[in-house]
């Protein structure tokens, strides 16, 4: 039986009518638990279903609350902060009803509780409410233990564990956390086990996070927060626990609570380091977590800075402290650190280190756009007389500058600004110039000048799509920076996947070269902003395709993740590491002096 509160299997309480037994309605359920997991399709199908059904049944009570809890995930999921609130606020009152109505069915609680504790305590209030819902579960359990599983019991008890913190009631969190520490009987290995699971559990919702899935990340983060309740001086623990804040700040679609994650994390990785400042995976964590924060926000690049190059001296002293392939990518990554802080010349050196170890071909070939000789001779070798190899040279700088090189991004521009001047009539210069501007707004080292130069990017990309929608080049390189700029800002991931799908229809049948390189790149970045778009089935679609159809191919797209800091395979954790100690004075005391 899973311990996930809306995995609980129903408990058909006072009286089950007809329709709590039809396919419709458990078909509506299981959209439902989909649409909880992040699916939002499945909570759009699932709304359908349920009105449909409540409308036909307006007595029951039950399939009144799985009503009201699709339209809070209907909140969850809108753009509009007004359109937000009022679905949440219509979802609650249809649960409140519902409890009202049928106090004593566990199954509503269970919705109404879940849905309360998700929910700001700020904006809401609703925390209360869910802890009303949790001790009466609870009580129910204690009463009769046959309701549900132990372990769907300790879920409940950490949750409101959880909610009594966010209420600030610190006697009733010791209280249930006494309960928490009696184990239930089973044996010791049977505990292990089910907890390297519950671990393998959490480090792949992670890896999914990672990739941009935001429930994933949630679902990690509640891991890792229970987690460290029972070993706060865990470093790895505290490091994955600050990560996932992070990466749910990345996603977020609210500038305001993107910060606070991202703070939020900076300090708990500060504290990490602090407690095991010679744990290489936390310095590897907190560099990857530095470099991914815009630099003119939040200043971290110091800071990756710091832990890249600790990472690099210890690789030169000891050589078994983790494999070479780590030492070349922290290497790679502490060059862009310098040159993210205009430290060229430091960077320079680093890359030419790196170039000389034979790294991995991916990573080499993303060195040499940074290492290529440029003409110094105060005038540009080709001009607009020989158009064709002046666009050549123009596009390939552009694609040097998404790659990272921040130089070739600035020649770029001067070269598309100077085309487009030419004839304003051709989309795919105002294209380009639009794409390069925004590369000037990504490495501007001030907030006021990263807005300017995307927003104004963002005009000349639009202008270009309305004369030259026919042209695929265009329409990906809109999409290419309307998906690679943050949600929370700007709300473009929507207009990303109809450029990217556009795309796709155009180049579907061309087999040329360049046209299947553009179609398998929008395509990558398609699945990823089906993900950011909480629309796994889609992206899983996409995945499933280019896994069939780019088979033997090794591009890596410009517009990807960069090469992955951390995790990096080959670099396996400690198991012990994550081994949960039980809470001690002891314990913490030493994690504070460390």
């Amino acid at each position: 039986m899973s311990d996930h509160p809306y995995d609980e299997p129903s408990r058909r309480e006072d009286g089950a009518g007809s329709v709590r037994d039809s396919e419709s309605f458990k078909k509506a359920v299981e959209l439902h638990y989909r649409g909880v997991e992040g699916d939002r399709e499945a909570v759009a199908s699932a709304y359908a279903v349920l009105e449909t059904l409540y409308s036909a049944y307006p007595g029951d009570y039950l399939v009144k609350a799985y009503l009201g809890s699709v339209l809070s995930l209907q909140g969850r999921d809108a753009l509009d902060p007004v359109e937000r609130f009022d679905k949440t606020l219509k979802g609650l009152k249809q649960l409140d009803q519902a409890v009202a109505s049928e106090p004593e069915n566990t199954e509503i609680r269970i919705l109404r509780g879940n849905i309360c504790r998700r929910l700001p305590e700020t904006y809401f209030h609703r925390t209360a409410t869910a802890v009303e819902d949790f001790e009466y579960l609870i009580g129910r359990y204690e009463r009769a233990q046959g309701i549900f599983s132990p372990g769907f019991y300790r879920t409940l008890l950490q949750d409101l564990a959880v909610a009594y913190e966010v209420l600030d009631r610190p006697d009733q969190v010791k209280a249930v956390r006494r309960k928490l520490k009696k184990k239930p009987t089973c044996k010791k290995s049977d505990r292990r086990s089910e907890a390297a699971r519950e671990l393998a559990e959490a480090k792949r919702q992670y890896t999914l996070a990672l990739a941009g899935d935001r429930q994933a990340a949630g679902r990690a983060l509640d891991f890792f927060t229970r987690a460290m309740q029972e070993d706060p001086a865990n470093a790895m623990l505290l490091a994955y626990r600050a990560d996932c804040n992070s990466l749910l700040g990345r996603t977020s679609e609210e500038p305001a609570e993107m910060f606070a994650s991202a703070i939020a994390a900076m300090t708990l990785f500060d504290k990490a380091v602090k407690f095991d400042p010679e744990n290489v995976r936390v310095r590897l964590m907190r560099a990857a977590q530095s470099l991914r924060l815009p630099e003119a926000f939040f200043r971290r690049t110091a800071t990756a800075l710091v832990d890249l190059e600790y990472l690099a001296s210890r690789y030169e002293i000891d050589r078994t402290v983790f494999p070479a392939e780590v030492y070349h990518r922290v290497l790679y990554h502490l060059s862009h650190a310098h040159a993210r802080l205009r430290q060229e010349e430091e960077a320079s050196c680093v890359r030419s280190k790196l170039a000389e170890l034979n790294p991995d071909p991916e990573i080499l070939q993303r060195l040499k756009p940074a290492m290529r000789e440029r003409p110094h001779n105060g005038h540009d070798p080709i001009t607009l007389d020989r158009r064709e190899e002046y666009y050549e040279e123009a596009k390939r700088l552009h694609d040097q500058g998404v790659a990272g090189d921040r130089t070739a991004a600035m020649e770029a521009l001067i070269l598309w600004r100077r085309a487009y001047e030419e004839d304003r009539n051709d989309p795919l210069a105002e294209a380009y110039l639009g794409s390069c501007q925004a590369l000037a707004g990504r490495d501007a080292p001030d907030s006021n000048e990263i807005f300017t130069h995307t927003i104004s990017g963002l005009i000349h990309l639009n202008k270009a799509v309305e004369t030259g929608c026919d042209n695929p080049q265009v329409r990906a390189l809109r999409g290419f920076v309307a998906y690679s700029l943050p949600e929370s800002f700007f709300h473009l991931t929507q207009r990303a996947i109809e450029d990217f799908e556009c795309v796709r229809s155009m180049l579907r049948l061309d087999d040329s070269v360049r046209s299947r390189e553009l179609y398998l790149e929008a395509s990558r970045c398609l699945a990823g902003a089906y993900k950011r778009s909480g629309k796994p089935t889609e992206a899983a679609r996409i995945e499933d395709e280019l896994a069939e159809t780019a088979s033997g191919l090794t591009m890596q797209s410009s517009h990807d993740a960069e090469i992955q800091l951390y995790p990096i395979p080959g670099l396996e954790e400690d198991e012990d590491e994550f081994t949960i100690r039980k809470k001690t004075k002891r314990t913490v005391k030493a994690g504070r002096t460390q």
